[in-house]
């Protein structure tokens, strides 16, 4: 998408000026993250990171079945066979072409620059393309990266290309408001992404609370019976 092409482009001009590229992929690195990635001079992936995913897809949602469910209905009259889109009438044939075409072009945009950075045809990258995701083994085969292994791995690639045997790292973070500050010393963070949190802190947030929840109802399951009947949305056991 846009944003990511924003990056591709720093990425590029980072390139002209000399300075080696490379990406590590984390647990997720698709669609949007290979469209970053793509570009570098080296992409290290880890054996299951989750990658690929090089496709486009457009989605349009029309009302007009549900405006009719409530007695409202909508007409309209065009001076050309490329009328506005209006979601209370659905999608035109004419319309519905346009963005087949718009998406298609999209996607042809995607694999050839994919082609031009892995040095592949775009009729290689097609094969594995279409929206297909790959795991970081599956990706290498593929030639859609270059070796596998984690963020270490891909410093030592960086130092390498820039010729340095002895160097240091420096991590580049978002400065922090101070609602962010406040919660990064509550928890004792000294780096944190929107919002706060990591990804996986937060999956692990979210699974520790809900087990948490569920030891806590079953201890009300305690009938000398054995015979409840429980509803999902319910607080208590019935």
């Amino acid at each position: 998408g846009f944003a990511s092409e924003i990056i591709r482009q720093e990425i590029l001009q980072l390139k002209e000026k000399g300075i080696p590229v490379i990406a590590s992929m984390s647990s997720v690195a698709a669609s949007g993250g290979y469209w970053i990635a793509a570009e570098a001079d080296e992409i290290w992936a880890a054996p299951t990171t989750i990658t690929g995913s090089i496709g486009v897809f457009g989605l349009v949602m029309t009302l007009e079945d549900s405006a009719a469910a409530i007695g409202v209905h909508s007409d309209s009259v065009s001076t050309t066979e490329i009328e506005s889109l209006n979601t209370l009438e659905g999608i035109s044939d004419s319309q519905a072409r346009i963005l087949q075409r718009s998406t298609e072009n999209f996607y042809q945009f995607f694999i050839t620059m994919v082609a031009e950075a892995r040095n592949m045809t775009p009729e290689a990258v097609d094969d594995v393309a279409q929206g297909r995701i790959w795991t970081g083994r599956q990706a290498l085969e593929r030639g859609l990266v270059d070796n596998l292994g984690d963020f270490d791995d891909a410093i030592q690639a960086a130092a390498k290309r820039a010729d340095l045997n002895d160097y240091t790292v420096n991590t580049i973070t978002q400065d922090l408001s101070p609602q962010q500050q406040f919660f990064a010393n509550l928890m004792g963070q000294t780096s944190l992404s929107w919002p706060f949190v990591s990804n996986e802190q937060n999956w692990l947030i979210r699974n520790v609370r809900h087990v948490v929840s569920e030891s806590q109802a079953l201890q009300n399951f305690n009938d000398p019976k054995n015979i409840y009947t429980y509803c999902a949305l319910c607080v208590q056991p019935r």
